[in-house]
């Protein structure tokens, strides 16, 4: 009877442990840019980084420049503080053969050739993807180095709501303000982002550049500040299981 008894409960001690087992096993880390579909990290061919929400708040960056810049096959050229155009190039190639997307729209400039990198507020970023090497069979020419992918922030996965904000500020009279907002009802969902970041800067031209063979070689005495205001509305409903608009 004893034998039996201490049977029964290894019996039921395996079975509690296989029914909660699939409990404990993590989704794997999906990439989506590489081919268009989702696919396990490590069983993707390309050579890519992810990085998620929690990366991001982890390395206390101030801009999406200074977040990729210690990227492996990143290298990048900022032209002088907040605000001031971004080069990147990934991979040694020229900065018009990275391609921006975000939610899968590509962003570029009209100005400057290239993508606006350093106007893109990170606080309303969820989630990045790089996928480092010639993509153009799928992109075009513009993704010969590389591509770049931005994913705002995203509704609840269940219903509900979840909301969040920071406050920042620094030297220069530096001070930002964001906050986000996603809620979702059965099939629909919203999400509501804003960002304003504002500085007065420095003279970046004031004379001791000038005997320094830097800057602008000029002595021009004013404050170069910056100041940005940018949001994002997202508003979607699911249809059916194949059917979804956004």
């Amino acid at each position: 009877m004893n034998r039996f008894a201490f049977g029964f409960c290894l019996l039921c001690m395996a079975t509690a442990a296989i029914a909660e087992t699939p409990a404990l096993v993590e989704r794997a880390e999906v990439l989506v840019t590489a081919s268009r579909v989702e696919e396990p990290i490590e069983d993707t061919l390309w050579s890519s980084t992810v990085l998620t929400r929690a990366d991001i708040a982890a390395r206390q960056a101030s801009s999406l420049h200074e977040l990729l810049a210690d990227v492996a096959g990143i290298s990048i050229v900022n032209n002088g503080g907040s605000g001031k155009v971004s080069t990147i190039f990934m991979r040694g190639a020229e900065s018009d053969h990275t391609l921006l997307l975000i939610d899968g729209v590509r962003v570029a400039s009209a100005t400057a050739g290239i993508a606006p990198f350093e106007l893109i507020p990170l606080e309303q970023i969820e989630r990045v993807e790089v996928v480092r090497g010639p993509r153009s069979t799928l992109y075009g020419t513009d993704a010969i180095g590389g591509v770049i992918q931005i994913f705002t922030r995203r509704e609840p996965g269940t219903t509900g709501v979840a909301f969040g904000g920071s406050l920042s500020g620094g030297s220069h009279d530096t001070q930002k303000i964001a906050a986000d907002l996603q809620a979702r009802v059965e099939r629909a969902w919203i999400n509501v982002g804003a960002e304003s970041f504002d500085t007065n800067g420095f003279n970046s031209c004031a004379p001791e550049a000038l005997a320094a063979f830097a800057a602008c070689f000029a002595n021009e005495p004013d404050l170069d500040g910056f100041r940005s205001h940018s949001g994002s509305l997202a508003v979607g409903y699911q249809f059916s299981e194949s059917w979804t608009a956004e």
